[in-house]
């Protein structure tokens, strides 16, 4: 999929919602402590079709999240030393209070007690152990199209509430 950076450099033949797709950003911001971890996942997100920011504490991470619209987060917790672990489990839980993102978070191999306090926030993917490769990329894909068709959605709810407003107001 071609990539452009404004709707009338569009060729004719892209139907208006390739054009809309084409234009709008959908947000990443990958978080990992481990520089070569974070720049795997950011290579697997941008192959995915995301806009990337990669950050290497939770304090950055938190701090791009309230400054940006992000419709993804990818966190690596698998990758955090024993003590940047708190800080990382504290940006996940905040980032899970916001209903704009989807959230992926990447733990630890054996540890079901993260798995399921990841699960009891409402993450969007929990990974128990670490990912990469193809597989990560199709992940990012599908974070990709779940984003489109919930702002699809949405714009859809919003259209037939106002249609309905107008009708009888």
């Amino acid at each position: 999929m071609q990539r452009f950076s404004q709707v009338s450099a569009v060729p004719s033949s892209v139907q208006p919602t390739e054009a809309i797709r084409a234009t709008r950003a959908t947000r990443c911001v990958v978080v990992a402590a481990d520089e070569a971890r974070r720049e795997n996942f950011g290579f697997a997100a941008r192959e995915g079709g995301w806009d990337v920011t990669l950050c290497c504490d939770s304090a950055e991470a938190l701090s791009e999240a309230r400054q940006s619209l992000l419709h993804l987060a990818i966190v690596d917790l698998s990758g955090a030393a024993l003590q940047e672990r708190p800080g990382f489990r504290f940006l996940v839980e905040q980032l899970a209070c916001t209903s704009r993102m989807l959230l992926l978070v990447c733990g630890g191999l054996d540890d079901a007690r993260e798995e399921v306090w990841a699960r009891h926030l409402g993450v969007w993917m929990y990974l128990p152990g670490a990912i990469d490769g193809t597989e990560l990329v199709g992940l990012c894909v599908a974070a990709r199209e779940t984003v489109e068709r919930l702002i699809a959605s949405n714009r859809q709810h919003r259209g037939t509430r106002e249609e309905t407003k107008f009708r009888s107001g």
